[in-house]
């Protein structure tokens, strides 16, 4: 998936599920939060108020999501 159709599924409110280095990662919108996280590891949350920054600053493996983008495998949507 390129990261601007990436871009535009989170910033219109979808969730997003992902595979990406043999590791799944989510983002989620909440009622006033945005979250990602890696699926199998509870400690590994990040908390955001907003989408943009959820975007620009989430890093993977020292990644940005910008970078991993062509990479994510089993890309699901909601």
């Amino acid at each position: 998936m390129d990261y601007k159709e990436f871009e535009k599924l989170v910033i219109t409110g979808h969730n997003v599920e992902f595979e990406y280095d043999n590791k799944k990662y989510s983002v989620l919108k909440g009622p006033d939060k945005y979250t990602f996280s890696e699926l199998d590891n509870e400690n590994n949350l990040v908390e955001y108020t907003n989408i943009l920054q959820l975007l620009v600053s989430t890093k993977v493996n020292e990644k940005y999501l910008k970078d991993i983008s062509g990479d994510m495998q089993n890309i699901q949507v909601n």
